[in-house]
C-alpha cells in the first residue's frame, strides 16, 4: 500500500447502520474494517479481488476532496481512479456460499400439481414423474436464473447435487450444469 501521504483522502462508505452508498463504485482500498476476529484493517482491492491486508489502526481520516460521497460515487462509476474507503464501524466478512443445491431441479415448483410433493416423498415421485421430459437446455435455462438470484444476493459459490435419470441420456442434467459452471467465471 502506499505512504500516507501519496494516496487521496478517503471517501466515507455511509454510517454502519445504513446501506452502502457506494453500491457497484470502484474500490481500491477499504480503510479501517473490522475483520470477523474484531481486527482492524485496510483491505487494498485490485479487479474486484482483495489483494493485500494491512494493519488500519484507527486514525483520523480527512474528509471527501470537493464534494459528497455521491459525487465520488459518480466519478468512481465513471471510470475514474478507484476510491480509497472510510470503512470505520464496518465489517468485513467473507463471500456467502450456498453448500447444498439442487440446480438442475431449481423453479420446477410451478410444473407440480397443488398440493402434491409437500413432503420428501411426494417431491420425490413428482420429480421422477417430470424429469423424463427435462433436457438439458431446460435445466440450464433454470439453473442460470437460479445461480443470478444467488449472485444478486450475495452468494458467490454454489454446491450443487444433480439427478442422473434412468431415462434418456443419464447425463444430460449433468452436462447442463457443466455448461452452466463455466459462463460467471469471468464475473
Amino acid at each position: 500500500m502506499q505512504h500516507d501521504a501519496m494516496r487521496p483522502a478517503p471517501q466515507p462508505v455511509g454510517p454502519p447502520d445504513g446501506g452502502a452508498l457506494l453500491a457497484g463504485a470502484d474500490v481500491a482500498v477499504l480503510e479501517g474494517v473490522r475483520t470477523i476476529d474484531g481486527a482492524v484493517v485496510d483491505v487494498e482491492i485490485a479487479e474486484g479481488r482483495v489483494v493485500a491486508v494491512a494493519d488500519g489502526a484507527p486514525r483520523e481520516l480527512a474528509p471527501p476532496e470537493g464534494g459528497s460521497r455521491d459525487a465520488a460515487a459518480e466519478r468512481s462509476l465513471a471510470g475514474e481512479p478507484a476510491l480509497r474507503l472510510d470503512a470505520r464501524g464496518w465489517l468485513a466478512l467473507p463471500a456467502a456460499c450456498e453448500p447444498h443445491a439442487h440446480l438442475d431441479k431449481a423453479l420446477t415448483a410451478a410444473r407440480f400439481s397443488a398440493g402434491t410433493g409437500d413432503d420428501l416423498v411426494g417431491a420425490v415421485a413428482q420429480w421422477r414423474e417430470l424429469v423424463p421430459h427435462i433436457d438439458g437446455a431446460d435445466v440450464l435455462g433454470r439453473a442460470r436464473t437460479a445461480v443470478e438470484r444467488y449472485a444478486a444476493r450475495g452468494i458467490t459459490t454454489i454446491r450443487t447435487h444433480v439427478d442422473a435419470p434412468a431415462d434418456g441420456d443419464p447425463l444430460r442434467l449433468l452436462d447442463a450444469l457443466l455448461t452452466l459452471r463455466e459462463e460467471p467465471r469471468d464475473r
